[in-house]
């Protein structure tokens, strides 16, 4: 006959350092007491970014210039000074001469693409959206495959982005080879002092929203609270909008749920919490605006979205007494 409820928490965490690293523990204060978990160490090793297996014959071109090489890979971003949790689009583009001896060989068999690690960045690829087309360059013509992946740095700093390459398999023409790009670094700026209140990480350009699913209720029935975060930016790592305090409401939050798409270049996303809140007092009753504090890169500056109050009507239920 005892009713039992229970919150549960889910967290993402991408290390940005090699080591033994140790996740404190987390006190939750129930009724004046405090429990805590037990820390947690994770062995975190240096990543390769490169699919396992591979002939051991490859062999590793150097890069060279368009026009005299018959193949060639560069990597660039978009942008080489970003904020810390500002997009940054990285790109490959290898390059192929359509008046190349290599020809053969790539048509017969499909180079791969080996991605970098990304050590210090949140990365996202742009699935199935790689660009083919044709450039004259030197004299020749080139066929262009173009692959983008979103970062976003982590820690503040210079980070050293490891090259990518393009392995070319063995073929009855001729022997395989990798090609590899050159090292892009990047320099990421911390994010300015003076953060607002409330500040949480989130850099990006947001709107917050905020709606009930019944304008009045009794004490016997929750309503829900409706809060989504949306906007351009990484929405997977920004925070949680914090609730104000809710005098005449017992509060149940919800679990965020994420959705993103890349859109031109750019991700957005929506963060969307279904909050029950049960009545403990009747009457008019206001759920107060809620505040969203975002760092944005474009001009350089905090802001606080917000959303409009929200009243409800409660009414007196069968069950438990309410205060009035």
């Amino acid at each position: 006959g005892a009713v039992s409820a229970s919150i549960g928490y889910d967290y993402r965490l991408q290390p940005t350092r090699t080591g033994d690293l140790t996740i404190g523990e987390v006190i939750a204060t129930i009724d004046g007491a405090s429990y805590a978990t037990n820390p947690i160490t994770v062995q975190v090793t240096q990543g390769t970014g490169r699919p396992s297996g591979g002939s051991s014959a490859v062999q590793v071109l150097p890069p060279g210039q368009l026009g005299e090489s018959d193949a060639y890979v560069e990597a660039v971003v978009d942008n080489a000074n970003p904020y810390v949790g500002q997009q940054v689009l990285y790109t490959v583009r290898f390059y192929q001469a359509a008046d190349s001896s290599l020809m053969p060989s790539l048509f017969s068999s499909q180079p791969a693409y080996a991605a970098p690690s990304f050590t210090g960045f949140w990365s996202q690829s742009e699935e199935g959206a790689q660009k083919n087309y044709r450039v004259s360059a030197g004299g020749r013509v080139y066929n262009v495959s173009e692959l983008n992946t979103l970062l976003f740095p982590t820690a503040a700093g210079d980070v050293t982005i490891d090259p990518a390459q393009v392995i070319i398999p063995d073929s009855m023409f001729q022997r395989g080879g990798a090609l590899q790009s050159e090292p892009v670094t990047v320099a990421v700026k911390p994010l300015p002092e003076g953060a607002p209140a409330g500040f949480n990480g989130a850099v990006g350009q947001y709107v917050i929203q905020s709606e009930l699913d019944s304008a009045s209720t009794d004490t016997d029935n929750p309503v829900t609270l409706n809060v989504t975060v949306s906007g351009q930016g990484n929405v997977s790592t920004a925070g949680d909008p914090a609730l104000p305090a809710l005098d005449g409401w017992r509060v149940f939050p919800g679990k965020a749920e994420v959705k993103t798409a890349i859109q031109d270049g750019l991700l957005y996303g929506q963060r969307t919490y279904a909050h029950v809140l049960a009545p403990t007092t009747t009457g008019a009753v206001v759920i107060p605006a809620l505040e969203y504090v975002y760092f944005d890169p474009a001009d350089a500056a905090y802001h606080t979205a917000t959303t409009e109050p929200l009243a409800v009507q409660v009414m007196q239920g069968k069950l438990a007494p309410a205060t009035v």
